[in-house]
């Protein structure tokens, strides 16, 4: 019900290991028939070319093969008004389906094919169309000893058709259902031509079963599915003329094999088709219309008249019928397989030559990685780089790698009218839907369109004030008068705007750059946070530096990332810094300063976020609940923040006195329903691991958590005793609810923000909650914490089922959950109690029944645990010991902050995450490793 996209296929991760030979190359075609896990498209290219054939627009879109008239995928998706197209999603998440097609080219190397230009014309409308490494038009190829012209009475009789009659075909998958044909308006032409025509047409709808249609005069005959090809190549000579009415069409083959059988055409003038078909009625205005000797005819989609009134004319003209299909024999060799193979041999060659160094890059397969060491002494010994132009020849610079990180970073500041220099590349990337404007500054001299042309120093370049967010990526170093153009950056920039600069440390000299406007300067952090404070002197100025001794050896010398092992990018190195990101904030008008430049390092303590639950809810008085869209936006946060872990893997890397560079591990307490519903599909989708603590001794049951039934007795509408009273240590307390004693609807929905953050209680009964909350939370046994809510309840009158919608998981769904690999299980005791109030061997009992439960439902060995409320005094170093004898890797808190070198692993600090904004994620994890 997500409306994700299915791609957990665990076979995807081994497709080369399952070939039995090295591969120079991978061609793939259709990657939506449910068989495919997208994400190892990055994988894959990272190792060797991947060219992708597409057939339709599906990786164009946010889910449909198809888009027909709507262009929300020029746009970003989202807001479909047809999520029943093929292939069919259940909900709305088009807008997140398609960002992840974004973000998938934008991390791989793909090439992309098409059978037509058609559909090649919307790639390059699309917004994958900047990531795409080369892109060829090839159309599709048959074996032509199959598809060739033959005596039609002999086809007939060899078919049981009759010979004296005029015989249309038509060929489709579901020819009925096909929501890509129009069959609708087929069978209104054929009515049509059965009242215009003295001999009406009989139409061989081959694809489908059905009982004979009379359409008037007319008769449509159904054929089934035929899977002889020499069958097929029988009907197409069979018949007098193929009719193809389309509503949306790349290439359909059933065309292309038609006119290898000399088979004239009559179509609609749809996608591909028009690069298929030569009318003999040109369409008034379609310049996008195949010229030369007609094979056919072409209407507009939908001209039922146009199409009837053309074919009455045609069919009862022989003469004509066999000039078109003299014309359509024409274009036999353009359609042969030997053609098609040919192409894309040829095209395969100059990829796999393209991806070879000037420096001549080792012909052996496979993977480069291993071997950079060697490329670089080769290179090196002769007194020479392995590449000249920063590795472009092998792949993705390395200090692209750093800029995408450090843009990735700062990507909440893009919003709004956005300038960046040259092209919006990094704008449209990163800014997304933030973004209201994204304009382009180049320089005078270039040819290629832009907003603004000139200097960026010159007052007269930009208009002052206007920019919310300005990029300049590797711009800096080419101009001689840095200052002067970081002034005019400042002019440019809107009070409040934010400015995104990256400058070279270590370096090849950019010859390009050289020989048209200057390669003048090279920075090091410190200069650069003294050049930008001198300028931007009252603003915020942060600096952040990237590279290590290895990366910035590989980059001088023309390596690339796919060169090299992602651990040794991953390193920072303060005395090798390869690349330089500064963010300035200008001051706002209402004031504010900082003075000087504050130096960020570049790698970040991990973090291990504390989620409880995913779901829309009305109320939620405990801060527990991220709705569905906010944790699809935190998902993909941190899939561009850094690396999310699995926690077990991280308690590995702690284990030997390390700790995982900028990782954040993501975690769920307590085991709610929604975990499996909501938040694997997200999980799944980003490819990020998760770890569920679930409460044990809840699973299976119609009872909420104790905090849940407290706020469905107190909170929700309906009517309550006037007084309660309850003894306390400090004597007899008594909260009269007054006018509160009845909750409507209306009043409810008021107070339904409430949360116990709040520092005041809208009602007496949000006090009384307040109170009992308090209470019940002090309470260390379950038995007497039910014993209370027992009391409640009677005293309520309520009943003690809980709400569907505030279930924990069943037996077979914590199955479910475990499936795949990607989400771990683990124990967050029986009973959700204090253990540092339990005696020892309650405090086992919890502790081992519960793993002992779970592990019989996930089918999984359960190693990881979680302290049930998890703040200082709830566990002791007892607690941590019967951890640690009965074989956990770790075990999480609740106190906040990032993981330290310093912290243990049986009591890892986490921060809860509520229902936040991304922007404010992101600030909470910044604030959160700053501590």
């Amino acid at each position: 019900m997500s409306g994700y996209e299915t791609l957990n296929y665990p076979q995807s991760e081994s497709l080369l290991e399952r070939i039995t030979f090295k591969p120079d190359l991978l061609h793939v075609h259709n990657l939506h028939g449910n068989y495919f896990d997208l994400r190892e498209l990055e994988k894959l290219s990272r190792r060797l070319p991947v060219v992708l054939t597409l057939h339709d627009a599906w990786l164009l879109a946010g889910h449909c093969a198809h888009s027909f008239s709507c262009v929300r995928w020029k746009t970003g998706c989202g807001s479909c008004p047809r999520l029943d197209i093929y292939p069919e999603i259940l909900a709305d998440n088009s807008r997140n389906n398609l960002r992840f097609r974004v973000e998938l080219f934008s991390r791989s190397r793909l090439w992309v094919a098409t059978p037509s230009q058609w559909l090649m014309d919307k790639v390059r409308a699309s917004r994958i169309w900047p990531h795409v490494m080369g892109t060829k038009v090839i159309p599709n190829g048959f074996d032509l000893s199959v598809f060739t012209p033959g005596d039609k009475m002999e086809a007939r009789r060899r078919l049981d058709l009759p010979q004296d009659k005029t015989i249309l075909l038509f060929s489709a998958n579901g020819i009925r259902s096909n929501v890509w044909k129009d069959f609708a308006s087929m069978r209104l032409v054929l009515a049509r031509l059965g009242a215009l025509m003295e001999r009406p047409p009989l139409l061989l709808a081959l694809g489908e079963t059905g009982e004979d249609e009379q359409l008037g005069a007319a008769r449509i005959s159904f054929r089934p599915f035929e899977p002889d090809g020499s069958k097929v190549a029988d009907y197409y000579r069979a018949a007098d003329l193929y009719l193809h009415m389309s509503l949306a069409d790349t290439f359909p083959n059933v065309i292309a094999e038609a006119l290898c059988c000399g088979l004239p055409v009559g179509a609609t003038a749809v996608g591909g088709i028009l690069e298929q078909v030569r009318s003999l009625a040109p369409l008034a205005g379609c310049e996008a219309q195949r010229r030369g000797p007609a094979n056919g005819l072409l209407v507009a989609s939908g001209d039922v008249e146009g199409m009837a009134g053309n074919l009455a004319e045609l069919l009862t003209q022989p003469g004509l019928l066999s000039f078109l299909s003299a014309n359509a024999l024409e274009d036999r060799a353009l359609y042969s397989h030997e053609r098609m193979t040919g192409d894309y041999l040829d095209w395969f060659e100059e990829i796999l030559h393209s991806q070879k160094s000037e420096a001549g890059m080792s012909d052996s397969k496979g993977p480069r990685i291993s071997g950079w060491r060697d490329s670089l002494s080769e290179a090196l010994a002769e007194g020479r780089p392995v590449n000249r132009v920063f590795g472009l020849n092998r792949g993705m610079p390395i200090d692209r790698h750093y800029i995408e990180r450090f843009l990735a970073c700062h990507a909440a500041d893009l919003r709004g009218r956005a300038l960046e220099i040259s092209e919006p590349t990094y704008t449209q990337r990163f800014g997304g839907e933030r973004v209201t404007q994204a304009q382009v500054l180049t320089a005078a001299s270039d040819r290629s369109p832009a907003d603004f042309k000139g200097d960026i120093a010159d007052p007269a370049t930009l208009p002052a004030d206007a920019f919310d967010t300005m990029i300049l990526v590797q711009t800096l170093h080419c101009i001689y008068d840095v200052k002067a153009a970081l002034a005019g950056a400042r002019r440019a920039l809107k009070p409040g705007g934010v400015l995104l600069a990256t400058l070279p440390g270590i370096t090849q000299v950019s010859r390009y750059d050289m020989d048209r406007w200057g390669d003048f300067w090279r920075m090091t952090s410190k200069a650069a946070g003294r050049l930008f404070a001198e300028v931007f002197h009252e603003d915020e100025v942060e600096v952040t530096c990237f590279g290590n001794a290895a990366a910035a050896t590989a980059f001088l010398n023309g390596l690339a990332v796919e060169d090299m092992p992602e651990e040794l990018l991953d390193l920072w190195d303060p005395d090798y810094e390869m690349l330089i990101g500064v963010r300035v904030r200008k001051r706002p008008a209402t004031g504010g300063r900082t003075g000087s430049a504050r130096l960020r390092l570049p790698f970040d303590p991990p973090v291990i976020l504390m989620y409880h639950r995913v779901a829309d809810l009305a109320s939620d008085p405990q801060c527990l609940a991220v709705s569905p869209s906010r944790f699809d936006d935190h998902m993909r946060l941190l899939s561009s923040l850094g690396r999310p872990v699995a926690l077990e893997n991280m308690a590995a890397i702690m284990e030997e006195g390390q700790l995982p560079e900028r990782a954040f591990v993501v975690t769920f307490d307590d085991g709610y329903e929604d975990n499996l519903t909501q938040a694997k599909p997200v999980l799944e989708h980003y490819g990020i691991p998760a770890t569920v603590f679930v409460t044990a001794g809840m699973v299976g049951g119609d009872r909420e958590f104790w905090w849940d039934e407290l706020e469905r007795l107190l909170l929700l509408p309906g009517r309550l005793p006037d007084r309660f009273s309850v003894t306390l240590e400090s004597g007899e307390t008594t909260v009269e609810l007054g006018a509160h004693t009845e909750l409507d609807e209306k009043t409810w929905r008021d107070l339904a923000a409430w949360t116990v953050l709040d520092e005041t209680d809208p009602t007496p009964r949000h006090t009384l909650y307040r109170l009992l909350h308090r209470l019940i939370y002090q309470i260390g046994d379950d038995a007497t914490r039910q014993s209370v809510l027992h009391f409640v309840r009677s005293w309520a009158g309520r009943e003690a089922t809980g709400r569907l919608t505030h279930r924990v998981l069943g037996p077979k769904q914590i199955g479910r959950l475990a499936e795949g690999g990607l989400v771990e299980v683990g124990a967050h005791t029986l009973t959700h109690p204090v253990l540092s109030a339990l005696g020892a061997a309650e405090q086992r009992r919890e502790i081992l029944e519960s793993r002992r439960l779970l592990e019989e439902w996930a089918g999984r060995s359960v190693r990881a645990f979680a302290y049930p409320y998890g703040g200082e005094g709830s566990f002791t170093d007892e607690t941590v010991g019967m951890l640690k004898e009965a074989g956990f890797h770790s075990a999480a808190a609740t106190f906040t902050g990032a993981v330290r070198r310093t912290d243990r692993l049986f009591a890892l600090p986490r921060l809860c995450v509520r229902n936040w904004s991304a922007e404010e994620l992101r600030h909470q994890i910044e604030a959160c490793r700053a501590e």
